[in-house]
């Protein structure tokens, strides 16, 4: 299917075409398809499947504002994947506040059927499309390692100048090949996002992540935007001379993005200079940028720790510690990600 399309496009693909059809396709799409993606069984892992407590730890973090009347009882998450974050986000919040919780609304984004399907006991509102969530949305958005899996273009620099990485066909093999930047729009990208590429260095060009914050920026009213993923600040991201796009299958890393089509995860670290500029330039106001460590931290994730004298390591109580002192850890899989909150008035 990648190498008709690849036909029919005059022999060029762009990779964010590729990278939509191996991800999206409705049929045959990675995401969309049955099968486990997270988790031991899957390919690979995310913080909400390895402890209930950053759902948690986010549903107090949510119920502080709203109790004090800064926003009203309601929470969307978009990409909710198996439902792990969202059910400890529940979980908690019932537990910590039932009037509120018995006021509130929560909303599930989720395009892919197979996860769609797993949220179904859950006690929230699910819909298939940002389109979806009604206008003027006030309250919290959030998504948690939604931005590394939307479609990127590649640029490169080649003798001087910016050129796009597609992908091509070499009688039944992809292959990455290069087109004029004709329209200089990888190279716009590139100057705004202050991003400077040496000789054969390449980098993404998220034009998906900026397209979903103009649309946020026109659906919600008076809200929240948190999101939590793995990124960069435009000072690193030039530094990768292969970029950061890369696949995972069975918690191995593909560095080849064109291997196993339809068959891996494909991702990529967000670029945090481009995420802050643009929210920037939306008017959203600016209220923490910082790694999911030092979040955990100033919300008291350590608060969780159970006083544990039980010798077996495998009891609950045992195994709860030790994933809340993972995820506190500075040499961690927290100290990966970053959180990013912005506020947006109506």
């Amino acid at each position: 299917m990648i190498i008709q399309q690849i036909e029919e496009s005059g022999g060029f693909l762009s990779f964010a075409d590729y990278m939509e059809q191996c991800l999206y396709h409705p049929i045959h799409g990675y995401y969309m398809t049955e099968g486990q993606k997270i988790g031991k069984k899957g390919d690979f892992y995310t913080s909400s499947s390895i402890s209930d407590f950053y759902g948690a730890v986010m549903a107090r973090w949510f119920i502080k504002r709203v109790e004090a009347g800064d926003i009203p009882p309601v929470f969307c998450e978009m990409g909710s994947g198996t439902g792990a974050f969202i059910r400890s986000f529940l979980n908690e919040w019932k537990k910590r506040s039932p009037s509120l919780y018995s006021q509130g609304t929560v909303y599930c984004i989720e395009s892919s059927p197979y996860h769609a399907a797993s949220l179904e006991t859950l006690e929230v509102t699910r819909l298939a499309s940002l389109e979806d969530l009604p206008d003027a949305f006030s309250g919290v958005f959030y998504s948690n390692e939604l931005l590394d899996a939307l479609p990127v273009q590649i640029a490169q620099n080649r003798c001087g100048r910016i050129v796009e990485l597609g992908v091509g066909v070499n009688e039944e093999d992809l292959m990455l090949t290069a087109r004029k930047d004709e329209s200089n729009t990888l190279s716009d990208y590139l100057k705004w996002a202050e991003i400077s590429l040496q000789e054969g260095y390449r980098a993404e060009v998220p034009s998906a992540m900026l397209g979903l914050l103009d649309n946020l920026d026109k659906k919600l009213g008076d809200a929240y935007l948190v999101t939590a993923d793995y990124g960069h600040f435009s000072e690193q991201l030039q530094l990768r001379k292969q970029g950061t796009i890369r696949g995972y299958k069975n918690h191995i890393l593909i560095s080849n993005p064109l291997s196993h089509p339809f068959k891996m995860d494909l991702t990529y670290d967000i670029p945090l200079t481009a995420y802050n500029i643009k929210a920037a330039e939306l008017g959203w106001q600016e209220i923490a940028v910082q790694k999911k460590t030092e979040f955990f931290w100033k919300n008291n994730l350590a608060g969780f720790l159970q006083e544990n004298h039980d010798p077996n390591p495998f009891s609950k109580a045992s195994k709860d510690n030790r994933a809340i002192r993972s995820l506190l850890s500075h040499e961690g899989m927290s100290e990966s990600f970053y959180v990013l909150i912005h506020r947006k008035r109506g």
